[in-house]
C-alpha cells in the first residue's frame, strides 16, 4: 500500500476518527519496535549445563504400574 492510498483513505474518514487512527498507528509503531528488539535477544546454548536429565528418565513410574 502506498502513502497516496493512505492519504485518499484519510480524506474519506470522518475527522472524529482521527484520534483513534492516531492511537492505532502509535500502537503499531510500538509493536514494530518491540518485535525488532525480540529478534536479537535469543542466544543459543544459554542454559547449557544448567539442567540435568537422569539416566532413568524414560523408566516406568511405579505409581502408574496398575494403568500399564
Amino acid at each position: 500500500m502506498t502513502t497516496i492510498t493512505l492519504e485518499k483513505k484519510l480524506e474519506i474518514v470522518s475527522p472524529k476518527f482521527f484520534g483513534e487512527i492516531s492511537d492505532y498507528l502509535d500502537y503499531m509503531i510500538f509493536k514494530t519496535k518491540t518485535m525488532t528488539k525480540k529478534e536479537g535477544s535469543r542466544k543459543m546454548g544459554l542454559l547449557k549445563g544448567k539442567m540435568k536429565m537422569h539416566d532413568d528418565f524414560d523408566a516406568p513410574v511405579a505409581d502408574f504400574a496398575e494403568y500399564m
